[in-house]
């Protein structure tokens, strides 16, 4: 009778103990990263050789993604200009539309392999608390924007 209500209840309870560390200090931004990946390693209690792991993979796939973040910089400066020329050019324009799009897809499959190989990295008791986490966020901040966000179009 009184199983599901406490079922709920403790789940709630380790829901808060688990996220209860990352809610302490808020995100500031992206230059924060090591910041909260050294959250997520306490959270998820990370043992020193997931640590280094994870380090690697994180600086690998961050390397990795350079010269795209570049071009999407570059891109996206252009694309402001043209924006704001009179008359602005609707062909490049598209093009410049386009080419984002493509940096943008190829970011949202280096983004899904650093999760994956992130998570291959875990046990199963940190998985469950790493998807977790992820319900939570989406939860409480709504589906993620960006690269990799579903409110991104074409």
């Amino acid at each position: 009778m009184y199983r599901k209500p406490i079922q709920v209840l403790l789940a709630a309870v380790a829901l808060v103990a688990l996220t209860w560390p990352l809610a302490a200090h808020p995100r500031q931004g992206p230059g924060d990263l090591g910041l909260q990946a050294r959250k997520l390693a306490r959270v998820l209690e990370l043992s020193e050789e997931q640590r280094e792991r994870s380090r690697a993979l994180f600086r690998a796939t961050l390397e990795d993604t350079k010269p795209l973040r570049e071009q999407m910089r570059q891109l996206r400066g252009e694309l402001r200009q043209q924006l704001a020329a009179s008359p602005a050019d609707d062909a490049t324009i598209s093009r410049l539309v386009r080419e984002l799009h493509g940096l943008r897809s190829q970011m949202r499959e280096k983004k899904v392999a650093l999760r994956e190989g992130f998570e291959a990295l875990l046990t199963p008791r940190q998985k469950e608390r790493f998807e977790t986490l992820r319900a939570l966020r989406e939860t409480l901040h709504g589906p993620r924007r960006g690269v990799g966000g579903p409110a991104e179009g074409p």
